[in-house]
């Protein structure tokens, strides 16, 4: 399973430019990453062709950006 390239077909799910596993976006916290305001965490989501749940990030909203 290649679970960046279902998160980034999740994306047009949840109208976002990008999303992110919570475990990745807090990687970038860490390390400075500076988040928009549009950004939405998401506990125990479901992805299309993953087993379980996901914790998400959905970053961007491309409804906004148009």
């Amino acid at each position: 399973m290649n679970l960046a390239a279902k998160l980034e077909k999740h994306t047009k799910h949840e109208d976002a430019c990008a999303v992110a596993t919570k475990e990745v976006y807090n990687l970038a916290l860490d390390q400075g990453f500076t988040p928009g305001e549009q950004s939405e965490q998401r506990n125990g989501w479901a992805v299309e062709e993953v087993e379980g749940f996901v914790d998400i990030v959905a970053l961007g909203r491309k409804r906004s950006l148009v």
